[in-house]
Protein backbone atom coordinates (compact mmCIF):
# COMPACT_ATOMS: atom_id res chain seq x y z
CA UNK A 1 0.00 0.00 0.00
CA UNK A 2 2.61 2.11 1.02
CA UNK A 3 4.85 1.31 -2.14
CA UNK A 4 1.82 2.55 -3.96
CA UNK A 5 1.52 5.65 -2.80
CA UNK A 6 5.11 6.46 -3.14
CA UNK A 7 4.35 6.02 -7.05
CA UNK A 8 1.24 7.65 -6.95
CA UNK A 9 2.92 10.61 -5.88
CA UNK A 10 5.40 10.47 -8.15
CA UNK A 11 3.97 10.08 -10.92
CA UNK A 12 1.72 12.92 -10.04
CA UNK A 13 5.00 15.31 -10.01
CA UNK A 14 5.68 14.02 -13.42
CA UNK A 15 2.26 14.75 -14.59
CA UNK A 16 2.55 18.07 -13.64
CA UNK A 17 6.38 18.48 -14.58
CA UNK A 18 5.18 17.19 -18.07
CA UNK A 19 1.96 18.34 -18.37
CA UNK A 20 0.35 14.79 -19.09
CA UNK A 21 -3.23 14.31 -19.05
CA UNK A 22 -4.52 12.66 -15.83
CA UNK A 23 -6.31 9.75 -17.75
CA UNK A 24 -3.32 8.73 -19.52
CA UNK A 25 -1.21 7.77 -16.57
CA UNK A 26 -4.09 6.09 -14.84
CA UNK A 27 -4.01 4.05 -17.95
CA UNK A 28 0.03 3.24 -17.29
CA UNK A 29 -0.50 2.50 -14.16
CA UNK A 30 -3.83 0.13 -14.30
CA UNK A 31 -1.86 -2.29 -16.72
CA UNK A 32 -3.78 -4.28 -19.18
CA UNK A 33 -3.18 -6.85 -22.20
CA UNK A 34 -5.99 -5.16 -24.03
CA UNK A 35 -4.45 -2.43 -26.13
CA UNK A 36 -5.71 1.08 -25.90
CA UNK A 37 -5.43 4.34 -28.03
CA UNK A 38 -6.12 7.80 -28.03
CA UNK A 39 -5.48 10.78 -30.58
CA UNK A 40 -5.97 14.05 -30.02
CA UNK A 41 -4.55 17.25 -31.38
CA UNK A 42 -2.40 17.36 -28.13
CA UNK A 43 -1.12 14.10 -27.66
CA UNK A 44 -0.69 10.62 -29.69
CA UNK A 45 -0.86 7.76 -27.03
CA UNK A 46 -0.50 3.72 -27.38
CA UNK A 47 -0.99 0.81 -24.68
CA UNK A 48 0.28 -1.91 -27.03
CA UNK A 49 2.21 -5.29 -26.68
CA UNK A 50 6.05 -5.25 -27.15
CA UNK A 51 7.04 -9.24 -28.68
CA UNK A 52 10.39 -9.88 -28.74
CA UNK A 53 12.37 -13.69 -28.98
CA UNK A 54 15.37 -13.57 -26.37
CA UNK A 55 17.49 -16.13 -25.06
CA UNK A 56 15.38 -19.20 -26.20
CA UNK A 57 11.97 -17.76 -25.18
CA UNK A 58 9.33 -15.12 -25.61
CA UNK A 59 9.02 -11.67 -24.05
CA UNK A 60 5.83 -10.10 -24.08
CA UNK A 61 4.75 -7.51 -22.24
CA UNK A 62 2.73 -4.49 -22.40
CA UNK A 63 4.35 -0.70 -23.73
CA UNK A 64 2.64 2.50 -23.50
CA UNK A 65 4.18 5.26 -26.14
CA UNK A 66 3.13 8.73 -25.69
CA UNK A 67 3.95 11.94 -27.88
CA UNK A 68 2.84 15.35 -26.17
CA UNK A 69 4.60 18.50 -26.71
CA UNK A 70 7.60 17.14 -28.83
CA UNK A 71 8.48 15.11 -26.29
CA UNK A 72 8.15 10.82 -26.34
CA UNK A 73 7.81 9.02 -23.49
CA UNK A 74 8.00 5.24 -22.92
CA UNK A 75 6.45 3.38 -20.03
CA UNK A 76 7.72 -0.32 -19.44
CA UNK A 77 6.93 -2.96 -17.48
CA UNK A 78 10.38 -3.91 -16.80
CA UNK A 79 13.72 -2.94 -18.11
CA UNK A 80 14.90 -4.02 -21.69
CA UNK A 81 12.97 -3.62 -24.88
CA UNK A 82 13.67 -3.68 -28.33
CA UNK A 83 15.03 0.12 -29.03
CA UNK A 84 18.68 -0.04 -28.35
CA UNK A 85 19.20 0.56 -31.95
CA UNK A 86 17.37 3.67 -32.08
CA UNK A 87 18.98 5.13 -28.96
CA UNK A 88 22.27 4.35 -30.97
CA UNK A 89 21.62 6.00 -33.97
CA UNK A 90 20.22 8.85 -31.63
CA UNK A 91 23.38 8.92 -29.59
CA UNK A 92 25.30 8.93 -32.53
CA UNK A 93 23.73 11.09 -35.06
CA UNK A 94 23.27 8.31 -37.27
CA UNK A 95 20.42 7.97 -40.13
CA UNK A 96 17.17 10.15 -40.61
CA UNK A 97 16.23 9.78 -37.15
CA UNK A 98 18.44 12.83 -35.95
CA UNK A 99 17.34 15.08 -38.76
CA UNK A 100 13.81 14.51 -38.89
CA UNK A 101 10.90 15.62 -36.56
CA UNK A 102 9.53 13.94 -33.76
CA UNK A 103 7.12 12.61 -35.41
CA UNK A 104 9.63 10.54 -37.69
CA UNK A 105 11.25 9.13 -33.99
CA UNK A 106 7.86 7.97 -33.02
CA UNK A 107 7.11 6.32 -36.02
CA UNK A 108 10.59 4.44 -36.04
CA UNK A 109 9.26 3.14 -32.14
CA UNK A 110 5.98 1.91 -33.45
CA UNK A 111 8.23 0.48 -36.46
CA UNK A 112 10.85 -1.25 -34.27
CA UNK A 113 7.77 -2.84 -32.75
CA UNK A 114 6.25 -4.35 -36.26
CA UNK A 115 10.03 -5.60 -36.76
CA UNK A 116 10.06 -7.64 -33.58
CA UNK A 117 6.81 -8.96 -34.58
CA UNK A 118 7.96 -10.47 -37.99
CA UNK A 119 10.97 -11.77 -35.97
CA UNK A 120 8.95 -13.41 -33.45
CA UNK A 121 7.01 -15.14 -36.60
CA UNK A 122 10.21 -16.43 -38.63
CA UNK A 123 10.31 -18.73 -35.31
CA UNK A 124 7.17 -19.87 -35.69
CA UNK A 125 7.62 -19.82 -39.28
CA UNK A 126 10.52 -21.89 -38.27
CA UNK A 127 8.79 -24.73 -35.72
CA UNK A 128 5.84 -25.51 -38.46
CA UNK A 129 8.21 -26.19 -41.28
CA UNK A 130 9.87 -28.52 -38.50
CA UNK A 131 6.44 -30.04 -37.84
CA UNK A 132 6.24 -30.28 -41.43
CA UNK A 133 8.83 -32.20 -41.59
CA UNK A 134 8.13 -34.40 -39.05
CA UNK A 135 4.67 -35.19 -40.73
CA UNK A 136 6.20 -36.13 -44.03
CA UNK A 137 8.47 -38.84 -41.92
CA UNK A 138 5.68 -40.14 -40.01
CA UNK A 139 7.38 -39.04 -36.70
CA UNK A 140 5.52 -37.56 -33.81
CA UNK A 141 4.65 -34.05 -33.22
CA UNK A 142 5.83 -33.21 -29.47
CA UNK A 143 2.55 -31.61 -27.99
CA UNK A 144 4.34 -28.80 -26.07
CA UNK A 145 5.24 -27.48 -29.63
CA UNK A 146 1.87 -27.49 -31.13
CA UNK A 147 0.91 -25.65 -27.80
CA UNK A 148 3.76 -23.16 -28.09
CA UNK A 149 2.75 -22.30 -31.48
CA UNK A 150 -0.27 -21.96 -31.51
CA UNK A 151 0.03 -19.76 -28.44
CA UNK A 152 2.39 -17.58 -30.53
CA UNK A 153 0.25 -16.98 -33.16
CA UNK A 154 -3.01 -15.98 -31.22
CA UNK A 155 -0.70 -13.61 -29.15
CA UNK A 156 0.57 -12.41 -32.34
CA UNK A 157 -2.62 -11.79 -33.85
CA UNK A 158 -4.13 -10.14 -31.12
CA UNK A 159 -0.76 -7.66 -30.86
CA UNK A 160 -0.69 -6.69 -34.47
CA UNK A 161 -4.16 -6.04 -35.18
CA UNK A 162 -5.11 -3.50 -32.42
CA UNK A 163 -1.55 -1.37 -33.43
CA UNK A 164 -3.36 -1.76 -36.68
CA UNK A 165 -6.01 0.08 -35.40
CA UNK A 166 -4.90 2.58 -33.86
CA UNK A 167 -2.07 3.40 -37.09
CA UNK A 168 -5.20 3.15 -39.20
CA UNK A 169 -7.50 5.87 -36.93
CA UNK A 170 -4.45 8.34 -36.94
CA UNK A 171 -3.84 8.03 -40.99
CA UNK A 172 -7.55 8.81 -40.92
CA UNK A 173 -7.47 11.66 -38.12
CA UNK A 174 -4.17 12.92 -39.87
CA UNK A 175 -4.75 16.45 -39.28
CA UNK A 176 -5.04 15.89 -35.56
CA UNK A 177 -1.49 14.26 -34.76
CA UNK A 178 2.21 15.27 -35.93
CA UNK A 179 3.62 12.04 -37.45
CA UNK A 180 3.61 12.57 -41.19
CA UNK A 181 1.08 10.80 -43.48
CA UNK A 182 3.38 8.92 -45.15
CA UNK A 183 5.68 7.51 -42.25
CA UNK A 184 1.77 6.38 -41.19
CA UNK A 185 1.14 4.35 -44.45
CA UNK A 186 4.85 2.96 -44.57
CA UNK A 187 3.90 1.36 -41.00
CA UNK A 188 0.58 0.31 -42.04
CA UNK A 189 2.21 -1.66 -45.22
CA UNK A 190 4.53 -3.32 -42.59
CA UNK A 191 1.95 -4.08 -40.27
CA UNK A 192 0.12 -5.91 -42.97
CA UNK A 193 2.88 -7.86 -44.33
CA UNK A 194 2.84 -9.13 -40.59
CA UNK A 195 -0.76 -10.18 -40.88
CA UNK A 196 -0.10 -11.48 -43.74
CA UNK A 197 2.34 -13.71 -42.99
CA UNK A 198 0.30 -14.66 -39.98
CA UNK A 199 -2.89 -16.10 -41.98
CA UNK A 200 -0.33 -17.71 -44.03
CA UNK A 201 0.97 -18.96 -40.79
CA UNK A 202 -2.05 -20.09 -39.45
CA UNK A 203 -3.33 -22.08 -42.39
CA UNK A 204 -0.15 -24.58 -42.20
CA UNK A 205 -0.49 -24.97 -39.12
CA UNK A 206 -4.25 -25.80 -39.08
CA UNK A 207 -3.28 -28.38 -41.86
CA UNK A 208 -1.00 -29.88 -40.11
CA UNK A 209 -2.96 -30.19 -36.80
CA UNK A 210 -5.76 -32.09 -39.22
CA UNK A 211 -3.12 -34.54 -40.62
Amino acid sequence: MLQELIIQRRLKKFENLFNIPNNILEQVIEISKHATFKVTEKFLYSDVQMIYYADGEFINENIALLLIDNLIFTFQEKQGDVFNPIRERITNKQGLISQKDIGYSYYCLLDSLVDNYHNSLGWVERQIEIMEEQVVELEPIEINTIHEVRKQLMVLKFSINPLDKFVQTCISDAELGPVNNSYLESLSNHIKEVQNRLVIQKDFFISLEVA
